[in-house]
């Protein structure tokens, strides 16, 4: 009910008009939206074309959410005055929140038009504009604003994010600080610059304002988010969990901060801790998919694949269309050589987030795996196009490309090439050096534990002279284990590196006043080349792990032999300057619990059984057809593999297949998956009479491993290193009538074999006592001639 009104005001209805106007006005401001329309109504019932009333009615109505009748009642009011330019504009804002955009924008102009210098308009419709994307206009429509009203923080903070989203990042940065200017304490301003700093690449000064934001606003939980997000980027993963646990003050129940702190103690190697939080999480919520999710995540980092499978598997019964549980179950299934199952879930999680780093480059390991080499590089290809920078896609690229002998030799040594030259632009400066004695040698790996690296050079670290040198080991392990541990005990300077970024371990390696800085790895994972591209050290040297170059300047020197690299021969292919040791530039440990010898399976079988142990993604088209042409001419030998990946049942019906296109049956070609036990597997050779070596990517490992078991090796030489290391290792140990150089020879020699098995007993016998006494495994020379090297050409700068 509305005040009554006294007796005198019912004599004059003009006064009765402006009084029930101001009553009406007075409930309206109080938000006592019933009694304020009720007047108005009051209003309208003694004077319908009371425009005011009007106006203020269309406003009270939408605010009372009835938006049909407030846009009726503004129209109404424009039909008795056209010319209004605020009722267009509340007209406007009415149609903007009934979704009616095209008539929203019109309202808004035709303010505009009546009044030019009504700055709300000019805002008002930039936001719909925003909205709708129109970002070019939205922008001129914000500057507009701000022309008439400079005062104006929210345009300023509106046009720093259109600005943002056109990728102009710099003048984003500058609208952001004018609404600091003139809102010092705005949350919302410094959290905006943050955004736009971080799109901006500035990420120390995006931390600083997403802090200054929490401090006016320390309850805002994006904020915590955003910020931790860069910390992590950053690995500062100390301060990354300070800040988690500063946003569950705020938010104690909220499961993204719980599962992100996970995510974080896991990135620390934390993982019981964060196997804890995840728990509790999941104890008090059991169907929360993206706690098992990370929970899966953790296990798997951990090594416990059957845990991670299973919470994994979990996670995607509760939510088959969580991309991320794919992604990690794709990874974990690759790990454990369920490969096809990996490329389901990895192909799954491109489905459903097509833009997916993760999905792909996992995709690509799968494919890998199994062997499918040119759709392997097809994925990383796709994955460079979505993320040109993203460097653990260029170095798959890169190292896929050894495998497949479609591409010329040109190719892959300018593409890599390509990669050292990107890399190398993103450093601006380099650091000075001096060089002291004793000589300071760092040895960069990521590969410091149960890893074929490990068998190369783990001799060398026992031989170093620890008075002429000192060894640094800079450990890029992921997840450290029994071998990592027995490493780390020869007693070298160790430092754990895997938390750093490039730059902070760029920095590292410069206060350790490092003289000789060698790579493990090249382009294989979870190496760490931006790093040299920095050359943190006055020397920078790549040995061992990469069968090719790194494509960086900044690589002074590969080490190499003259077998695996004549002169003259493979030059061209290397970014680096080759050094070539003496002998063999590999060095083989042998195992310590490697069975003996035992007889040649063929003089009791009476036929020639053929094997390897190298991983599929050697066997390329042309070795398939080789061995099934020995298969072929030799009708009852058999062909035993062994390999990762080959007790998945889509994989091995792959490889039966590929052999029965060249009409082999599946009875003559056996496959065996991996072997835990390492004596386990070594002893597998005791069943093989004769090993073959895949081309144009030899083995490595493997042959050393079959030549120590007395089995020997065929192997293919090609004109590049990749092709070229099964000739070296064979020549070193007396094997050079071994080698072969093309496909017919290659069959010829094993067809020759099984004319003498005799022969071929006796080498049996003799061979793994003729290898230990070889260049191969003595260790102490082949060190020597590495200091000796570290020497020589640190006198040369």
């Amino acid at each position: 009910m509305s005040a009554p009104l006294d007796s005198e005001q019912s004599h004059d209805p003009q006064a009765n008009v402006q009084q029930l106007f101001n009553q009406a006005v007075h409930w309206h401001r109080q938000r006592n939206f019933s009694q304020a329309l009720e007047v108005y109504q009051q209003v309208l019932s003694l004077e319908p074309n009371h425009v005011d009333v009007r106006v203020n009615m269309g406003s009270l109505l939408k605010q009372m959410g009835r938006l049909e009748d407030a846009i009726a009642t503004q129209k109404k009011a424009l039909t008795l005055q056209p010319n209004r330019s605020d009722i267009w504009f509340n007209l406007g804002n009415t149609l903007q929140a009934q979704g009616n955009a095209a008539e929203a924008e019109s309202a808004f102009r035709q303010s505009i038009q009546l009044q030019p210098n009504l700055a709300a308009a000019h805002f008002n419709l930039g936001r719909l504009l925003q909205q709708q994307e129109q970002l070019e206009v939205a922008a001129i429509c914000y500057r507009a604003a701000i022309s008439h009203n400079p005062q104006l923080t929210r345009a300023h903070t509106n046009l720093g994010n259109t600005l943002k989203a056109l990728g102009r990042f710099d003048e984003a940065v500058r609208c952001h600080q004018q609404a600091i200017a003139l809102s010092p304490n705005d949350p919302e301003a410094h959290y905006n610059l943050g955004n736009a700093l971080s799109a901006q690449g500035n990420d120390a000064a995006a931390i600083l304002a997403y802090q200054e934001s929490l401090r006016s606003r320390p309850e805002w939980l994006e904020a915590h988010l955003r910020l931790v997000a860069l910390l992590q980027e950053q690995k500062n993963f100390t301060a990354a969990e300070q800040q988690l646990k500063q946003a569950r003050i705020h938010h104690p129940q909220n499961a993204d901060v719980v599962t992100r702190l996970a995510l974080v103690l896991k990135a620390q190697r934390r993982f019981e801790d964060a196997i804890a939080l995840l728990k509790r999480l999941l104890s008090q919520n059991p169907a929360n998919a993206a706690a098992h999710c990370n929970l899966g995540s953790v296990y798997s980092d951990q090594g416990r694949f059957e845990d991670a499978i299973a919470h994994l598997r979990q996670a995607l019964q509760l939510d088959p269309d969580l991309t991320q549980a794919h992604i990690n179950l794709g990874f974990t299934l690759g790990v454990v050589g369920q490969v096809s199952g990996a490329i389901t879930h990895c192909q799954k999680a491109i489905a459903l987030e097509p833009d997916s780093a993760s999905a792909y480059i996992n995709l690509g390991f799968a494919l890998t795996a199994q062997g499918r080499i040119p759709e392997a590089i097809a994925s990383f290809q796709t994955l460079l196009k979505l993320e040109p920078d993203y460097h653990p896609a260029q170095s798959n690229f890169l190292y896929a490309l050894n495998y497949d002998s479609s591409y010329s030799r040109d190719f892959i040594a300018e593409a890599h090439r390509r990669w050292g030259a990107q890399e190398q632009a993103k450093v601006t400066t380099l650091p000075s050096y001096s060089i002291d004695q004793p000589l300071r040698i760092g040895y960069l790996s990521p590969d410091f534990r149960q890893h074929s690296v490990a068998y190369f050079i783990e001799p060398i670290l026992k031989h170093h002279d620890r008075e002429a040198f000192q060894v640094y080991c800079y450990a890029n392990v992921a997840v450290p284990d029994a071998d990592t541990e027995r490493i780390k005990a020869l007693g070298h300077l160790w430092r754990d590196v895997y938390a750093l970024t490039d730059e902070q371990l760029a920095d590292l390696i410069q206060e350790d006043h490092i003289d000789i800085l060698i790579d493990l790895a090249g382009h294989t994972g979870n190496n760490r080349l931006p790093v040299f591209a920095r050359q943190p050290a006055p020397i920078q040297i790549t040995y061992l792990g990469y069968p090719n170059t790194t494509g960086l300047t900044t690589m002074n020197y590969r080490i190499t032999d003259a077998l695996a690299d004549p002169p003259g021969l493979t030059e061209c292919d290397y970014t680096e300057t080759l050094i070539r040791l003496p002998q063999c530039f590999l060095c083989y440990q042998p195992p310590p619990n490697a069975p003996p010898v035992n007889n040649l399976p063929a003089l009791t079988t009476g036929n020639l059984t053929l094997g390897s142990c190298n991983n599929l993604a050697k066997l390329s088209p042309q070795v398939i057809e080789c061995w099934a042409k020995i298969l072929q001419a030799l009708p009852e030998a058999q062909l035993l593999m062994k390999m990762r990946c080959l007790d998945d049942p889509p994989t091995q019906e792959r490889f039966w297949r590929l052999f029965a296109q060249h009409d082999i049956s599946r009875e003559r070609v056996q496959l065996y998956g991996p072997l835990q036990d390492s004596a386990e597997h070594l002893a597998f050779y005791h069943r093989l009479d004769l090993a073959l070596d895949p081309f144009p990517y030899n083995g490595t490992t493997t042959t050393c491993e079959s030549l120590w078991m007395g089995v020997p090796v065929i192997t293919l030489a090609g004109q590049t290193h990749v092709s070229r290391v099964g000739l070296s290792l064979l020549s070193t140990v007396g094997l050079a009538k071994w080698v072969t150089y093309s496909p017919e020879a290659y069959v010829e020699r094993v067809i020759a074999a099984t004319l003498d098995l005799e022969k071929l007993a006796t080498l049996r016998s003799t061979l793994r006592s003729t290898m230990a006494v070889s260049a191969l495994c003595n260790a102490e020379d082949q060190t020597r001639a590495l200091e000796h090297l570290f020497s020589k050409i640190s006198c040369s700068l």
